[in-house]
């Protein structure tokens, strides 16, 4: 069945991807197998949704905006938590952010997304950006004004502007923004680029190499990171940054990108390039609520804003380490950390240099911190647990990641440690070199930071459902149901000696609401209900045909956050309707 199914999924999603907009249950999947309605959010890849075997969503287990819950097909959960938004209210609904564009007669559009979004049809008249107190306008700075038409990519996800053969412009939409591509395919002599922006009152501020926008208080609504730039075989990566000259104080500014003559020059400068300034409104800029990032110097101060963060050993500014953690994270959903398989955190290399450095992962246990208010020397960075994982980070082996470059760190013990209360996920996480990289020649490995449009980190934990252990139930036979935290079930295992129609249902008269579960021998849902049982009240009855000789099981607990005690049977029933005996 398992490879049935397996292979069924590589079908389905295959054809998926020439299909946008239609729902994976199209597909004839086994309809026990999966959720409703299921469609995959536009972050989420279909190849991530392959490894994974993702079947559903289990939206009652997202206990926020940054995190999404799949069913797998063997039944279990895998969390997934970004560290950016990727749902919003809308009309007071959680709704998931896209990432596609819609035409209409003036351009193109973001829709069912928290920031509106607007490319024109001709590049001079720029690219709009509107959120709650920002509203900004960023105009390439074309010569002669020249009329540049845009093009929509089939997929909906990219808009394109062709200025000549060998520049184009593409944008993007973020869960936060919008992402700009400048893809040059060939060295012209054209090193700086310029853009017009229009503000709206909001001041334009460049920090420690990054530009922001302010309003009259100083806080920051939208901010323009640091340039990244790649190479078509991502061997010479660069950072580099913006300048800006002020035309209208609060009004309109002049920003100017400019690379460096010889990395453009470069025989190892492999072309076509892409420089990528992107624009994003603030969610919160100490604080992406489900993941910070913060570099801790021994020589300097810490950056908790910066898009890049670092490890190893830095000429100006000594030993470099990141912590990274989780304030928000909620696990109530995992029954305990005896349920929790495995769990990981990406981290993207951005420069992927050929040398090879390791880079260890230990669960932080020094002092509190947060992004605002960090350094080496308040936060003990010599305190942290036995070893997590580690990584050799080089060009070679970012190669052999499933993602390019991007880097899975397991982290198994700390997240059954944020479960069980060993450790604390609001601390989270400390990534180092070893003690003779941090002591001997200069050398570090640079990642992207939860601040970056693009390459953010993410944490996966993946988890059984319910509890991993069972009673057997006999038909007929009361059995108490004892549920002492929000989300626990009890489960019970029962093997028909015979084919038909049997219903498993509760008695119970508290104001909380019993939740009643089927699921098959792999512990994939079946059915389930949280009412319509012969009880009356809130009481359930989940009827199924269940086959002779196959192993099922029964799970009993509360809808929402519900605790409680209440009874059980399971019964031979004609189609819900009880046998006499």
């Amino acid at each position: 069945m398992k490879r049935l199914f397996a292979w069924l999924l590589v079908v389905a999603l295959l054809c998926v991807t020439f299909m946008p907009n239609i729902s994976i249950l199209a597909y004839e999947y086994p309809e026990t197998l999966v959720s409703k309605g299921f469609v995959l959010p536009d972050i989420v890849t279909f190849k991530e949704a392959l490894e994974h075997n993702y079947v559903g969503r289990v939206t009652e287990e997202e206990k926020d905006l940054y995190t999404y819950v799949f069913l797998n097909s063997d039944g279990s959960h895998t969390m997934r938590v970004y560290s950016h938004p990727v749902k919003y209210y809308k009309d007071d609904k959680i709704q998931d952010i896209s990432l596609k564009f819609k035409k209409d007669k003036d351009g193109y559009r973001s829709f069912d997304h928290p920031v509106s979004v607007r490319l024109n049809n001709n590049l001079i008249d720029g690219v709009s950006i509107s959120a709650p107190d920002v509203s900004v306008n960023l105009i390439p700075n074309i010569k002669d004004n020249t009329y540049v038409k845009a093009c929509i990519s089939a997929d909906s996800r990219v808009v394109e502007y062709k200025l000549n053969d060998d520049i184009s412009y593409e944008y993007m939409l973020t869960c936060v923004g919008v992402k700009e591509d400048i893809v040059v395919k060939q060295y012209t002599g054209q090193s700086d680029f310029f853009f017009r922006i229009t503000t709206n009152g909001l001041c334009l501020k460049l920090i420690d190499g990054v530009l922001y926008l302010t309003d009259e208080k100083g806080d920051i609504k939208a901010s323009m990171g640091d340039v990244y730039v790649t190479t078509a075989d991502e061997k010479n990566n660069k950072l580099s940054s913006m300048t800006y000259a002020t035309i209208r104080e609060k009004e309109e500014y002049m920003i100017k990108i400019s690379l460096d003559k010889d990395f453009l020059e470069d025989d190892n400068t492999v072309y076509p390039i892409r420089i990528d300034p992107s624009i994003e409104v603030n969610y919160n800029i100490y604080g992406a609520g489900a993941i910070e990032d913060v570099t801790i110097n021994s020589l300097d101060t810490s950056d908790g804003s910066s898009g890049s963060l670092y490890v190893g050993n830095r000429s100006e500014f000594g030993k470099a380490r990141i912590l990274m953690r989780f304030p928000n994270l909620n696990l109530n959903s995992i029954q305990s950390a005896d349920n929790i398989t495995s769990a990981y955190v990406e981290l993207r290399d951005l420069l992927c240099e050929s040398e090879s450095m390791t880079v260890y992962c230990y669960p932080f246990t020094g002092d509190s911190w947060t992004e605002s208010n960090v350094g080496w020397n308040s936060v003990s960075p010599n305190s942290y647990g036995s070893l997590l994982s580690s990584n050799d980070i080089s060009y070679n082996n970012g190669l052999s990641c499933s993602i390019a470059h991007r880097y899975s760190f397991l982290i198994t013990n700390a997240a059954k440690g944020w479960r069980n209360g060993t450790y604390d996920s609001s601390k989270g996480l400390i990534f180092k070199a070893s003690d003779s990289v941090e002591t001997g020649n200069y050398i570090n490995k640079t990642f992207a930071s939860y601040n970056r449009s693009e390459y953010k980190p993410s944490l996966t934990i993946n988890y059984t459902s319910g509890d991993n252990t069972y009673n057997d139930i006999y038909l007929d036979n009361r059995f108490e149901v004892n549920i002492l935290a929000a989300n626990n079930k009890q489960i019970f295992r029962y093997v028909p000696s015979e084919t038909g129609f049997y219903s498993f249902y509760s008695y119970y008269s508290g104001s909380a609401v019993p939740k009643g579960y089927l699921y098959n021998s792999e512990m994939i849902e079946l059915s389930s209900s949280n009412g319509g049982g012969i009880y009356g009240g809130n009481n359930f009855m989940v009827t199924y045909h269940l086959i002779e000789n196959v192993t099922y099981y029964f799970g009993a607990g509360f809808y929402g956050d519900g605790i409680g005690t209440y009874d059980v049977w399971l019964s031979k029933t004609n189609e819900g309707r009880m046998l006499e005996r």
